[in-house]
């Protein structure tokens, strides 16, 4: 394992930089190679992955003293049907559990994230696997070229929290490359928590080329816009992800605003999971960077057409390692050719660890994961649940593992929950283990309302 640092020269940067350029047009070529090369690459990587866990990540290199794993199993993909899942359970109650030995916590990025679930959930990301990511997002580029046409993409426009996990990434490539916004791009940010009119007056401001961000309120303010009837710039393409964008949204947007939207399949256990082509039907799984499987109740694998649970193993990140990880997403494969040409296999999702948008009485929407920013990193904090009583009324249920110190950070969430509804819902906070569950899943979804909002 090569061990990178952080360049300290611009010399360095620039090396770096070329590496990632160089290796732009073997990203793009890859999901076209013969079958029989993408299986000897996977399943090179499927070794490596395995073997490396299970001589430096804990939770595997314990399992294997045990007798109870045996890292020479894993030859090619379909072995993987012999080994044990790992959830939400291990990032969530013992991440480090997870994390490789071969990096110090310090030289990775952490990433905190509640997900769909409500649940803290940490990662950390090494640097050879966020430059990788960096390089996969060539794919992107191209299809988004092919999309739109070929006109440079200039202006770009981001709906997303002042403070993310994706802003620390761009901050993080900005230290490692020296990437800065030059005279032919920019990229405005338009904050979630602005009203819809905030938001409509900077994309007419901008004019966009592209919006991207967080995909339920980019859907959300969309749908705005139709049903207001109100004069809108309209960018040229939506680079959104799959949670959040609910089909008939997307066909509403595409026909009667005309702009099409490039959805790729994401998470922060697997950022590069799956990509749409110019055929945008289905996903094509980034098979270079992970092993997709959809296994039945059992974890026995199904056939392509199959649906089941999504199960999947990270290829790249040597710092959480995740073998046969559930995403708790539901969907098929099938390995039909596709007209694009690619050969990388599609995904087909029923259904993803989706939750509803908080609307307040005032018009502001907002994805409750944004309501989480300012505590999930506190030592105390373990998951939370909003339950909308009514569109003017909210109940934010925190468990926490010393509630006494927790009320410190009260105000920390709800004074600017207070400020973006401008005092149309009244909060109250309760500190309980005991979370409701959701009448339609009947799971404890991080958001649940009673009353239509």
């Amino acid at each position: 394992m090569r061990h990178r640092r952080r360049p300290r020269t611009v010399f360095g940067r620039a090396l770096i930089k070329a590496e990632l350029i160089a290796g732009t047009p073997r990203i793009r070529r890859i999901p076209f190679w013969s079958r029989d090369a993408i299986d000897r690459l996977v399943d090179r990587r499927l070794r490596d992955t395995v073997q490396t866990a299970c001589k430096h990540v804990p939770w595997y290199r314990d399992r294997v003293a045990e007798g109870a794993l045996n890292p020479d199993s894993i030859q090619s993909a379909s072995d993987l049907e012999d080994w044990p899942t790992v959830g939400l359970h291990q990032l969530h109650h013992e991440p480090l559990s997870m994390l490789s030995d071969q990096w110090k916590r310090e030289e990775c990025i952490e990433i905190l994230s509640s997900g769909s679930s409500g649940h803290r959930k940490t990662i950390y990301l090494e640097p050879n696997a966020f430059l990788a990511n960096a390089l996969g997002q060539g794919r992107h580029a191209q299809i988004a070229n092919n999309v739109v046409g070929h006109a440079p993409l200039k202006r770009r426009l981001t709906m997303a929290p002042l403070v993310s996990n994706q802003q620390r990434l761009r901050l993080m490539y900005g230290d490692w490359l020296a990437l800065r916004p030059s005279r032919h791009s920019m990229i405005a940010r338009v904050n979630v928590f602005a009203s819809f009119e905030e938001k409509l007056a900077e994309i007419n401001r901008v004019k966009p080329d592209v919006i991207g961000g967080v995909t339920g309120v980019v859907s959300n303010f969309f749908m705005g816009v139709l049903d207001h009837g109100v004069d809108c710039h309209r960018p040229r393409l939506l680079n959104v992800s799959v949670e959040g964008f609910p089909r008939e949204h997307r066909e509403r947007i595409e026909k009667e605003l005309g702009i099409p939207a490039l959805v790729a399949y994401a998470s922060v256990e697997v950022p590069k999971l799956g990509f749409e082509c110019e055929e945008r039907n289905g996903y094509h799984i980034h098979e270079d960077f992970c092993v997709v499987r959809i296994v039945d109740d059992d974890n026995h694998d199904l056939a392509d057409g199959k649906t089941g649970r999504v199960i999947v193993t990270n290829l790249i990140n040597r710092a959480t390692m995740l073998i046969n990880y559930d995403q708790g997403d539901k969907g098929c494969i099938t390995h039909e050719p596709c007209p694009c040409g690619r050969t990388f296999p599609r995904i087909f999702l029923s259904s993803t660890k989706e939750t509803p948008l908080l609307e307040a009485p005032n018009g502001r929407v907002v994805h409750h994961a944004d309501l989480l920013r300012p505590i999930v990193a506190a030592p105390e904090f373990v998951r939370l649940q909003v339950v909308v009583e009514s569109p003017d009324h909210w109940r934010l249920l925190i468990e926490s593992k010393d509630p006494e110190v927790s009320k410190a950070w009260i105000d920390t969430i709800t004074d600017p929950l207070k400020e973006w509804t401008e005092g149309t819902v009244r909060l109250d906070v309760e500190f309980t283990r005991d979370f409701e569950m959701s009448p339609i899943s009947g799971k404890q979804s991080p958001v649940i309302i009673r009353e239509k909002q």
